[in-house]
């Protein structure tokens, strides 16, 4: 398993995205304020247009610089930009910015490059490819659906669920996380069963202990896995479901435990 990648979301104004959506601009100019803190080297960010929220590009970050004051800054990026004039950029930059946050943060390049995929068509969790236009969610109520029919998938039920949470974390605290990763070990490695997991689980969260998150911590990472659920789909086969799962579930532990 890759190491975790978080997806960063910005606004940019109609010129500037379309010249970003075409490879023109290469950079962002910001605030190096908390918020881009959190931006890293390998990091997404998803840009959204301001004039139409339904425009959206996925570029991938490939490097950062930092400068003390937006004068700076400009003299960094002068050469990428050489028709800009100093006067009118600074002027540009307090649009949106203090001088007093100017002094508390310094100013932040981050250059990037655009990811060839639509970032609506891929998890931002699991990176897993859209298929038939449906959500990693969507993919698996339609395969949980195929248990009516097919009794080999409906016993992996436990490993279908345990691997598409442990592949979509943010909605779970991390003491569940650790207790559900045990658990898929324990049901690959020695057989336990999906009724005794279920007992061990509600008698290690029984009372006030929580396993869900509040919807305002969690924050989605993007990890890249070699198999998702994508694969277990197989744009609507339900035949070999079953198998599928099963290599879902060992690949889970083979690369992310």
């Amino acid at each position: 398993m890759e190491s975790q990648k978080s997806i960063h979301h910005m606004q940019l104004h109609p010129g500037p995205f379309e010249k970003m959506k075409s490879g023109l601009k290469k950079s962002e100019l910001r605030l190096n304020d908390e918020k881009r803190q959190q931006v890293k080297i390998g990091d997404y960010i998803e840009f959204t247009s301001r004039s139409d929220s339904s425009q959206k590009i996925l570029t991938a970050v490939n490097y950062l610089k930092m400068y003390p004051t937006f004068h700076e800054l400009f003299l960094g990026v002068q050469a990428d930009y050489p028709t800009w004039e100093e006067e009118d950029f600074i002027k540009s930059m307090y649009e949106y910015y203090s001088l007093e946050e100017e002094a508390t943060y310094g100013a932040l390049e981050i250059g990037v490059e655009l990811v060839t995929s639509n970032p609506s068509t891929i998890c931002p969790e699991c990176g897993s490819p859209s298929a038939d236009n449906l959500t990693c969610w969507d993919m698996l109520g339609i395969i949980c659906s195929w248990e009516w029919s097919d009794s080999e998938l409906q016993k992996e039920h436990f490993l279908t669920v345990a691997s598409y949470n442990l592949q979509h974390p943010a909605q779970f605290e991390e003491k569940a996380l650790s207790q559900l990763r045990t658990a898929l070990a324990e049901y690959l490695d020695h057989g336990v069963s999906p009724s005794e997991l279920r007992r061990r689980a509600s008698t290690a969260f029984e009372g006030s202990r929580k396993v869900l998150k509040k919807e305002t911590d969690r924050i989605t990472h993007l990890t890249q896995w070699p198999m998702t659920i994508s694969a277990v789909y197989a744009e609507g086969n339900a035949r070999g479901a079953a198998e599928r799962v099963r290599d879902w579930g060992k690949s889970i532990r083979e690369n992310g435990m």
